[in-house]
């Protein structure tokens, strides 16, 4: 009898258990469901991205100088190289077959340095419906492009790239998740941009222009497969470091050969192909490599 009670006390108890723990799953499952995560299994390249920063369905741009490469207009960069607000200005403001679509921010070959470029930057002149920040930076440094990018530059040139893998390299550094790696932080571009239609971060990709400078024998070579790369802008001929890096001056028909390599990759590939302003409406005359250039993309 005595065993008998306790077995059926044991029992009693185990039900009660087990009744309590089907409830708690139950009541888990239910919560889960409501906030299911959407990624399953080990983290890697197959992620799904959340809704936090989704553009606007329209995709806004905002940025002329974006606007401009699209529609496959001529776009002006006007070069800044000392540091004046309002010098800036003037430059920002300028207006015409020379005006500024954005700037040419001068950080590899000037004095300037970041404090004074976001002072410069921060002004109201700077952006506007027909001008934005824009900056040649020194070197492909993470920390150079962050900096770049955090003052308000919204296009952006990259000197003496050689390889496409370069090239991916400097998207992956400036593009925000989920095309590149851009740390996401309080800045000034932030505040520049806040009232941009869709919002800053979520239009943000949709509105940089990068243009890669071909300067090198390598990069001319590498210039069809740097073009062909998506989030690539535009391919800028430098019309003294080729001369610079190859050996030969303008005119020399090799020189003129690297800068023709370079202007083909860029329209073959949908680009905008890239100059100085003294290069506008090209010709070279010496057979057989007579040719007018359609540049549609200088600095001035």
């Amino acid at each position: 009898m005595l065993a008998t009670a306790r077995q059926t006390e044991s029992a009693r108890r185990f039900l009660a258990l087990a009744t309590a723990a089907a409830a708690m799953f139950l009541t888990s499952q239910s919560v889960l469901g409501a906030d299911a995560p959407v990624n399953q299994g080990i983290f890697g390249p197959t992620w799904i991205y959340g809704p936090l920063y989704n553009p606007p369905a329209n995709h806004p741009i905002w940025n002329p100088a974006k606007i401009k490469r699209l529609n496959n207009q001529e776009t002006v960069l006007g070069t800044v190289s000392s540091f004046s607000l309002t010098n800036y200005c003037t430059v920002a403001g300028r207006t015409g077959i020379s005006g500024s679509d954005g700037t040419w921010t001068e950080i590899q070959h000037s004095g300037l340095d970041w404090t004074q470029t976001w002072a410069m930057w921060a002004q109201p002149c700077a952006y506007t419906a027909t001008t934005v920040p824009g900056t040649r930076i020194a070197y492909t440094l993470k920390r150079e492009i962050q900096k770049a990018l955090d003052g308000g530059a919204m296009v952006l040139v990259v000197p003496t790239v050689d390889s496409a893998a370069e090239a991916q390299d400097i998207v992956d550094m400036a593009y925000f998740p989920p095309i590149g790696h851009r740390i996401y932080g309080p800045s000034q571009a932030a505040k520049i941009y806040a009232n941009v239609p869709g919002g800053y971060r979520e239009t943000f990709n949709d509105n940089l222009v990068i243009i890669t400078m071909i300067e090198t024998v390598l990069g001319s070579q590498a210039a069809s497969d740097i073009g062909s790369l998506a989030h690539i802008d535009g391919l800028f001929g430098a019309t003294s470091d080729l001369g610079n890096f190859s050996g030969f001056a303008n005119p020399n028909v090799d020189y003129e050969r690297l800068i023709r390599n370079t202007y083909d990759a860029a329209h073959s590939n949908g680009k905008g192909a890239c100059t100085a302003f003294g290069f506008r409406g090209r010709t070279y005359a010496t057979p057989p490599y007579n040719f007018t250039y359609s540049f549609d993309c200088y600095q001035n």
